[in-house]
């Protein structure tokens, strides 16, 4: 991190991230994204996928994206979507809209 005047400025190796909920709660009465099938497993999934298609993106995890209910959850950052519901069946569909993210505007 660096100052520059009042404003701190954090630098990142990649301009755009997925952010991956990570947030497994004990209790299954209260829902989580790693209760649902997310959490890490996800994001090291992710990351593999990612570093396999060579797309300049990473991936951050948080750990709670407040979408508990949609688990498991993506953002796209900066100024992205949420992708929900993130189960095995639906990576590959996360994972077009993930492209589609990362690929510069020409």
């Amino acid at each position: 991190m660096e100052e520059d005047g009042d404003k701190k400025v954090y630098h990142t190796p990649h301009l755009k991230q997925v952010i991956v909920c990570i947030n497994h709660r004990v209790s299954p009465s209260q829902p989580s994204c790693g209760g649902r099938g997310g959490g890490e497993v996800l994001a090291e999934r992710i990351e593999q996928e990612i570093a396999a298609k060579g797309w300049d993106i990473g991936v951050k995890r948080f750990h709670c994206l407040g979408r508990c209910h949609q688990g498991p959850v993506l953002k796209l950052a900066p100024g992205g979507q949420f992708i929900c519901e993130v189960v095995p069946e639906k990576l590959e569909e996360a994972l077009l809209e993930i492209e589609r993210f990362s690929t510069p505007v020409e």
